[in-house]
């Protein structure tokens, strides 16, 4: 039997691509982002987990992607297009926030439509999507925004970011990279915090 201690020095690329763990770490970071939020947040503020987005305050909703090894927000990724699919579908949630935000560690190449897409207008972001020709992995995704009410997409385009190039669990969090079996002794450490559908009250601050 393999002890603790040899687990401790597993690294993530030595697991199975089927294994929980990765899932697992990309939701503590995700926890890890609410938590940063719930530090920055003013008194009496809220922070929500996976209820209006993966995470959201009063401003924004934002989706959360993790991907350990590198990874390019091309023009046919699922990251983006079910990001914005999502928000077409819970409309009535989306308009109520400032800003719409895609969270990710992915790199944006520069042949992707989402190359400068803080910079475009909204006229030049709904251009780029509508006209793009999907592959069948987004397809379903581009049928849905391309059926959205114009009027709705515009209002999502407006308030639609994309932070891309952030940092990674393993820089945020220095150690995670062994986090999952070293301290939690359990391949899915996510599992042992169900925080769905709940509100975060934010850490008072000190008068």
């Amino acid at each position: 039997m393999i002890s603790k201690k040899s687990l401790a020095k597993i690294k993530v690329d030595d697991f199975f691509n089927n294994d929980n763990t990765l899932k697992g770490l990309g939701f503590d970071y995700q926890k890890l982002i609410a938590l940063e939020k719930c530090l920055e947040a003013k008194k009496n503020e809220y922070i929500w987990i996976e209820c209006k987005g993966d995470v959201a305050d009063q401003d924004a909703s934002i989706e959360v992607k993790h991907h350990n090894s590198k990874h390019n927000l091309i023009s046919n990724s699922e990251d983006a297009w079910k990001t914005i699919k999502n928000y077409v579908e819970n409309f009535h949630l989306a308009k109520t926030f400032n800003r719409l935000i895609l969270h990710t560690t992915s790199s944006v190449p520069e042949d992707s439509i989402f190359c400068g897409w803080n910079g475009l207008t909204t006229a030049e972001k709904k251009n780029k999507l509508l006209e793009h020709v999907p592959s069948e992995s987004i397809k379903e995704h581009h049928d849905k925004i391309n059926a959205c009410p114009s009027i709705d997409l515009q209002t999502i385009l407006e308030r639609f970011l994309i932070f891309s190039d952030q940092p990674k669990i393993a820089e945020k969090w220095p150690g995670s990279r062994y986090f999952c079996e070293s301290f939690y002794g359990h391949p899915s450490p996510s599992k042992q915090l169900k925080s769905r559908n709940h509100s975060i009250p934010a850490v008072p601050q000190p008068s």
